[in-house]
């Protein structure tokens, strides 16, 4: 039987890209249960407890896997982590935003009672800071089960008490009216395959990867900021290097009283953003309610492009809207809600309807579904179909909670236009004749997917981020 000393130094004269001399430690550790890292070198004269189990380590190694996902194990802010194929291997750039993060909270002598980690993953992040401030309640969120089945194992490994929420970004806090002193979220900010490691890319969930655009995710979290951030609150995110001016748009026209700052990592990068909620003096969506209650037509940012809204059971604003767009009556609109929970008021769903939210929540969807007698025929033209959809845009999910009623919502442009994607193109389209604009920049995702569920089957009308092979995928989770 070797010792680990010539192993150790046999397999270091054999380093590769991946085999390097801190992985060949870190599998000599694991194989031998030296449970010190620091004691490693105190061992060198011991015998390899199960060489054969090394040699399979490595090799798997040497082929790519990477050796975290190997030894199921990442240090992280001097915890140890279980990670695997379903989570991203944790960064030293996520470890310097929760060290920044810690520093800025005890240097300003903070109060931190509540703390939200979004897009949890492995839990690194929130159980990180549930370690650091034991007296807080954290709380976490991931669409991915899988993600959250690895942070429940880390949740219970490493004691802490941290609450687990299965759900798209901050939107289940939204509806329980949950307020955090903390937001921190290091969200999938990647827009190419072509700037990823080929073997990140072969072995790491493309889920915790990718957004196009970039800054959608934290388009929509910022949004959410004033409805789930307690004022003087911070939220904290990870970026990518070059967000910075993108994201300074979206804060000023969010979040025009909040300060703000962008920090550099260890390595130079801008890699860091720190927002210091200041809640506004005015309800900014105060003045665009009024005007919807009262009949008018307002244009506001969705996820997808710029929007023209009005409540749907009023006739007068129907007619007017068709003549601001130039758009022939025999078009219906697509009635926009809050929540989900609400269509069942609006139209028959079905289980159907309740799988498809449950598996691709995160995805912009529209339904076709039959209409109930509260809809006005003159919204589906005499037809028993309507199109309901919930957008992933928190500020609108408000605003419409606010009118207290749905919303008939066409893109914002003259009918065959090019639709505009800010609230200063549609200015240029339309001038006085929409009532209000709400300030800023439709998040600019692909359109909705619109999903015919009217014959008791799934039929795809039109594909967005959503395809038919994700939900056939999903639906056989």
């Amino acid at each position: 039987m070797s010792k680990i000393r010539e192993i150790y130094f046999k397999y270091k004269e054999q380093q590769t890209t991946y085999l390097t001399e801190n992985v060949i430690r870190s599998l000599l550790i694991k194989v031998n249960n030296i449970d010190d890292s620091n004691k490693f070198f105190l061992c060198l004269d011991e015998e390899c407890k199960n060489e054969e189990l090394l040699i399979e380590m490595i090799n798997k190694v040497k082929n790519g896997i990477p050796y975290q996902y190997v030894i199921n194990s990442s240090i992280f802010n001097q915890l140890d982590f279980y990670v695997d194929e379903r989570v991203l291997i944790p960064r030293n750039e996520t470890e310097e935003l929760v060290l920044k993060t810690i520093n800025l909270i005890e240097k300003t002598h903070r109060k931190v009672k509540n703390i939200l980690d979004i897009c949890t993953g492995s839990g690194c992040i929130a159980i990180s800071l549930a370690k650091q401030f034991k007296d807080a309640k954290v709380v976490a969120t991931d669409i991915s089960e899988s993600a959250l089945e690895v942070a429940r194992i880390n949740n219970e490994r490493l004691n802490t008490n941290v609450e687990l929420i299965r759900g798209n970004l901050m939107y289940p806090l939204l509806n329980r009216g949950d307020k955090f002193d903390l937001i921190i979220s290091n969200p999938p900010y990647i827009k190419s395959e072509d700037t990823v490691d080929p073997m990140v890319l072969k072995y790491e969930p493309h889920l915790a990867l990718f957004a196009n655009p970039n800054t959608k995710y934290y388009h929509e979290i910022i949004l959410s900021i004033p409805y789930i951030l307690n004022d003087n609150g911070i939220a904290v995110f990870e970026i990518e290097d070059d967000m910075e001016d993108k994201l300074e748009s979206i804060i000023k026209a969010v979040l025009p009283s909040s300060n703000y700052k962008f920090e550099k990592d260890m390595y130079g990068h801008q890699r860091f953003l720190f927002i210091e909620y200041m809640k506004e003096k005015k309800d900014l969506l105060e003045d665009p309610v009024r005007i919807l209650r009262q009949g008018g037509v307002v244009c506001f940012p969705t996820e997808t492009v710029m929007g023209l809204g009005i409540v749907f059971d009023n006739y007068d604003s129907y007619q007017r809207l068709n003549e601001i767009k130039n758009r022939p009556n025999d078009k219906p609109y697509t009635l926009m809600l809050d929540d989900w929970k609400k269509v069942e008021k609006f139209a028959h769903i079905s289980i159907l309807f309740e799988k498809l939210l449950e598996k691709c929540g995160e995805f912009p969807m529209t339904f076709l579904l039959k209409k109930k007698d509260v809809v006005p025929d003159y919204v589906t033209h005499g037809t028993d179909v309507i199109g309901v959809r919930v957008p992933n845009h928190a500020q609108i999910c408000k605003l419409i909670e606010g009118v207290g009623k749905p919303l008939l919502v066409p893109s914002a442009n003259k009918s065959g236009e090019k639709p505009a994607l800010s609230s200063s193109e549609a200015k240029d389209i339309f001038n006085d004749e929409v009532d209000y604009y709400i300030e800023g920049s439709a998040i600019g995702g692909k359109p909705s997917t619109i999903i015919d569920l009217t014959s008791g089957e799934i039929k795809i009308i039109r594909e967005g981020d959503l395809t038919l092979d994700i939900i056939k995928r999903r639906l056989e989770e």
